[in-house]
């Protein structure tokens, strides 16, 4: 029985439900009766039948009142907490970049692997910068993943056979880094 519209301000005291509930009994009693004077009639009568009622006969309704105050602080900490949220997203909508968390610095001790695109990267960079000087860093990094794209397995073959043996002492390396920060 304890549930009330929860757009209401504030929660309903014991005496409040108390008029409900004599008031949908009169809804159920007299269908076509002017719900207004109903309600009116219902509230004026239940009034004076609260201030002689036993605290015994209000207990079922101050329960429902307590039910309701327990229900309404549970919706308004909701509502906080949806407005709190509300107000975190259109802050980081405003500013993403300043709501991130610091990126976390790359140990430089870690060990770095290899591939054998990065091995021909290193091969063919300076090459090309000497041979475009007015080439930007992205217009030779363009020109290095055409390169690569274009090799032929042949040409790749050093590279990937180079990047191999970089991946097995990248292993042993990066095993003996572990076990170091294990240690520490």
């Amino acid at each position: 029985m304890a549930s009330h519209d929860i757009n209401e301000p504030r929660p309903w005291s014991g005496k409040r439900w108390f008029i409900e509930t004599l008031y949908r009994e009169a809804l159920i009693d007299w269908p076509n009766a002017d719900k207004d004077y109903l309600f009116t009639g219902s509230r004026i009568k239940c009034e004076e039948a609260w201030e002689v009622m036993t605290n015994n006969q209000k207990e079922r309704f101050n329960r429902y009142a307590e039910i309701d105050r327990i229900q309404s602080r549970s919706v308004e900490a909701a509502k906080k907490a949806d407005n709190q949220h509300d107000i975190e997203t259109e802050q980081q909508q405003k500013n993403p970049k300043q709501q991130l968390a610091p990126k976390k610095k790359p140990d430089p001790n870690k060990p770095k692997k290899l591939t054998a695109y990065m091995l021909f990267t290193k091969a063919k960079r300076q090459m090309l910068a000497e041979a475009n000087p007015d080439f930007t860093s992205v217009e030779l990094f363009k020109e290095i993943g055409q390169l690569w794209s274009r090799a032929t397995p042949e040409e790749k073959r050093p590279f990937e056979d180079q990047a191999k043996k970089e991946s097995k002492e990248y292993d042993l390396k990066m095993k003996a880094y572990k076990a170091k920060q294990i240690h520490q």
